[in-house]
């Protein structure tokens, strides 16, 4: 038997099968203690790294207004009962409660409410009142979460607190995502154990895909702490690592491992069945890591900081899922034997070819021009869909309907006419076109998709603030822009 590279390094794991465990050992402890870093160097920002005409516009507003930096952040408390009105003795009291419990966290500066000799901001309804806390300057990066427990601990009595402001919103993103994150991993891992089980008829080796993708997950965490230090990188990376880490460390693994169970049930000894897996599987594995990586690739073409950050920890955890298949995984199946099929299910056949799937095989193999015609038509229909699909930015719309915030937004907009974002308008050389410029802003105010507009003036330019109507990731929103620009 011709043996390639991957079956010579099959071999040569498997002969060796404890110093390459021993090797990996130490790369593992080497990147768990790498990931106690990894929340120094993710952000929650997505910027371009384009100059777009959005970022020029922000260029222009902070050489106007001065840095966001020198304006302290605002949060905005909103307070608010089906069955009680400002003015009642019980809103009242929550009003004081919210303000006290707020008052004395730290990284907040002060805090002002509505009050019955100064009833602004109170909705026409009386339903509804906002609070607001504005936060110092060097405000503790827990603020945001503090917030949040003070609120959610206000809310009773017929009566609801809800935070909004970039503070409580970045922490409530943070808690979600990792929220999701762990339910998901744990449902996905759930399936897998299932799926695995039904396939190899054994626990054992139904195990051994798991593991490979866990390690390839933590290693690839590790070395995505590593990079970066150097680039800038988004926190959802540890999302698209876990996501990407699990199915390809269970279907690079789970194709060796089968292979390595059909050798041995064909009689070979335990290291020809490695080193023949190796030579075709860890192979087809290669390949198709290679066609992974160059497949991934082709998001750092869109220069953003999100996009290149989910390329970037998708492409780290599919290499360290390749090299994990080639290299440990031989060495743990050198050191199992036959004793892979461990914990074997009643009516199982370890290794023996399966009834099914060789059929359609044989099937395929028999008229190839009407089963490509069959798949392609397959396909296709499964593609149309995409022609009507519209990528979007998710908006608050898209968050639970029972978060704090998402009801906050809902109460701000339809108690008090906020827009779910806002929009802004730098002018720069207006010289005499000041009456150029107020057409602008009363265009825009005309449009249904703004509200609340205003112009700010400066020596040599102008600002144009507005409200926008619509959700963010609406198409409706999509067009306002175009239009207005």
């Amino acid at each position: 038997m011709n043996v390639g590279m991957t079956g010579r390094l099959a071999r040569a794991a498997a002969t060796r099968p404890w110093l390459t465990i021993a090797a990996w050992a130490v790369l593992l402890v080497a990147a768990v203690l790498a990931m106690g870093r990894l929340g120094d160097v993710l952000t929650q920002d997505d910027r371009a790294l384009t100059t777009t005409e959005s970022m020029q516009a922000e260029d222009l507003i902070e050489k106007f207004r001065g840095s966001a930096d020198d304006v302290p952040e605002v949060e905005t408390i909103v307070v608010a009962s089906d069955s009680l009105t400002f003015g009642d003795a019980s809103f009242q009291d929550a009003l004081s409660r919210v303000v006290d419990e707020l008052a004395g966290i730290d990284g907040i500066e002060s805090v002002t409410a509505p009050t019955l000799d100064a009833p602004f901001p109170v909705a026409e309804d009386g339903h509804s009142a906002l609070v607001t806390a504005t936060l110092t300057l060097d405000a503790p990066d827990g603020v945001g979460d503090a917030i949040n427990e003070a609120t959610a601990a206000l809310s009773e009595g017929g009566i609801d607190v809800y935070a909004y402001g970039n503070a409580s919103a970045n922490a409530v993103i943070d808690d979600l995502a990792e929220d999701t994150f762990v339910r998901g991993e744990l449902i996905g891992a759930g399936i897998a154990v299932v799926v695995l089980i039904l396939v190899f008829g054994a626990l054992l080796a139904a195990g051994i895909p798991l593991m490979v993708g866990g390690i390839a997950i933590v290693t690839a965490i590790g070395a995505t702490t590593l990079v970066g230090q150097v680039f800038e990188l988004s926190f959802f990376v540890v999302n698209m690592i876990s996501m990407m880490g699990l199915a390809l460390g269970v279907d690079y693994s789970l194709v060796i491992v089968q292979r390595f169970r059909e050798e041995l049930a064909h009689g070979r000894t335990v290291l020809d069945a490695v080193t023949v897996a190796g030579n075709t599987a860890s192979r087809a594995v290669l390949i198709s890591g290679a066609t992974v990586l160059i497949s991934l690739g082709g998001l750092l073409v869109v220069r953003s900081t999100l996009m290149m950050s989910l390329a970037a920890g998708a492409m780290i955890v599919a290499l360290m899922a390749v090299i994990t298949a080639l290299t440990l995984l031989p060495a743990v199946l050198g050191l199992l034997g036959r004793r892979v099929n461990a914990g074997r299910l009643p009516l199982a056949r370890p290794g023996a070819e399966p009834r099914v799937w060789s059929a359609v095989a044989r099937g395929v193999l028999r008229r190839p021009v009407a089963s490509a015609l069959a798949g392609a038509a397959i396909l296709l229909a499964l593609a149309v869909p995409a022609l009507s699909m519209r990528l979007a930015f998710p908006g608050t719309d898209a968050l639970p309907e029972d978060l704090g915030f998402r009801q906050a937004v809902d109460t701000l907009v339809e108690d008090y006419g906020y827009g779910q974002s806002a929009t802004a308008v730098a002018i720069t050389g207006t010289g005499g076109e000041r009456a150029a410029v107020q057409a602008l802003a009363d265009a825009i105010e005309a449009s249904p998709a703004f509200a609340e507009t205003e112009v700010e003036w400066f020596s040599d330019g102008a600002i144009i603030d507005t409200k926008d109507v619509f959700d963010g990731a609406s198409q409706e929103a999509t067009d306002a822009v175009q239009n207005l620009r």
